[in-house]
């Protein structure tokens, strides 16, 4: 776990909340429904907000841009396209945004 997640986690759960949030554990049973269907393509392997943040690379917004458009943090974004371009075998920005208009992500 990155380390800001970690604090997020630490404060989200010292003032009361739920950890995971909800949308992880949907995002969770949308991943394994995918897997479920055999689906093969990678980008089925990628969680609905990986996805919005795909798109956003592939429109060329910054990390700030990303985190400033889907109200979250800036921490949030870099693994969320830590985990896109894991789970699409993709290095980098560049790499990511040519996949995501080659299969039509974007």
């Amino acid at each position: 776990m990155a380390l800001d997640t970690l604090v997020q986690c630490i404060h989200t759960v010292n003032e009361g909340g739920q950890w995971p949030p909800q949308h992880s554990m949907a995002d969770a049973l949308e991943q394994f429904t995918r897997q479920m269907r055999g689906e093969s393509d990678p980008a089925a392997a990628l969680t609905s907000r990986e996805l919005q943040v795909v798109r956003c690379v592939a429109r060329g917004l910054r990390n700030r841009e990303i985190a400033g458009e889907l109200a979250i943090n800036e921490g949030t974004v870099k693994i969320h396209l830590h985990n896109a371009c894991r789970k699409l075998n993709v290095e980098g920005r560049l790499a990511l945004s040519v996949y995501a208009r080659d299969k039509g992500i974007a």
